[in-house]
């Protein structure tokens, strides 16, 4: 297999043909495969938020980069982190950019880290799971209920990267999360139902989890700073979780909690124990509570279906 950094060394015709032809294979099967009597016009919906997803991973990485420091998210326009060079049209591009220039600035040769492309990659990703969960087409209904959950997503991918970098998990970000998440809320429903369609629960079932993530978070950081002595849970944590609250509603935040919780002790356990963090070291865990806010949406229902069945 051709390793990624190779593209950059082609001829810029070359490469693109490549990858053109690549990218046409690679879909066409993808389409045999699994198509199964599945409409063209699907397809083309998940082609198109998969593509939009990865332009708003790109984006992503400017807020994570620019927010903590007070920087502005417009202008400049992305640049070269080393000798401030603007990138052009096609070092933009989400994913392919990045393998184009084989990793490393074109004026500079300054390496460009991996977690950019990574992002865009985990956007296109989340998208496609948000377009498949949602049967996503081109109706009005769908077009806003999937940018609504588009910012969703995208506000814990920002979130959960500012975490991983300086362990804060920024108020402008959480408070526009419920802020949007409360709007969309109380009126996608009705605007939705008037036209034959169902819709997410309604601002009552957003109040309750709210209330729920800000309490239960509330309780165990009182409880753990009465036991251990001092803050068992960051403040960020709490909004966080009243944020998933408000979008998710109280049961699957329950869901999406509980993943969270769990994927954030196995993962500190592990790291514990192979010496990659101390015992009573400080540790993100705004990212565990994304990942299980994103599960709590796309597989919460299923959970709670499973465990009604088995009880």
């Amino acid at each position: 297999m051709m390793p990624i950094r190779a593209f950059g060394d082609m001829e810029p015709f070359k490469d693109w043909a490549i990858l053109s032809v690549l990218v046409r294979r690679v879909w066409r099967g993808t389409l045999k495969t699994l198509a199964f009597g599945v409409n063209d016009a699907v397809w083309f919906a998940l082609l198109y938020w998969i593509v939009i997803g990865a332009a708003v991973g790109s984006f992503v990485n400017v807020v994570a980069y620019r927010l903590p420091q007070g920087l502005s998210l417009i202008w400049p326009p992305s640049a070269c982190p080393q000798c401030k060079t603007p990138l052009g049209a096609t070092e933009n591009i989400p994913i392919f950019g990045w393998a184009i220039l084989g990793g490393k600035c074109k004026h500079c040769s300054t390496s460009i880290s991996w977690r950019y492309p990574a992002v865009e990659l985990a956007g296109a990703v989340l998208f496609a799971g948000l377009a498949l969960h949602f049967q996503a087409s081109f109706t009005p209904t769908s077009l806003v209920e999937m940018s609504a959950w588009g910012f969703f997503i995208a506000v814990l991918l920002a979130l959960s990267l500012i975490d991983i970098d300086i362990m804060e998990l920024p108020s402008e970000l959480t408070r526009a999360g419920i802020l949007v998440g409360l709007i969309f809320r109380t009126f996608y429903p009705i605007w939705a139902t008037g036209l034959g369609n169902a819709g997410p629960p309604g601002l009552v079932d957003s109040l309750y989890g709210l209330l729920l993530g800000i309490g239960l978070f509330d309780t165990i950081s009182f409880v753990g700073e009465k036991v251990m002595g001092k803050e068992a849970m960051g403040g960020g944590d709490a909004i966080l979780a009243a944020m998933m609250g408000v979008w998710l509603g109280w049961q699957l935040l329950l869901v999406g909690l509980a993943l969270g919780f769990t994927l954030g002790a196995v993962i500190g356990v592990v790291a514990i124990a192979t010496g990659q963090l101390k015992r009573e070291e400080p540790f993100p865990f705004g990212p565990f509570l994304a990942l299980g806010g994103v599960g709590g949406l796309l597989f919460g229902e299923i959970l709670i279906a499973s465990y009604l069945n088995f009880i």
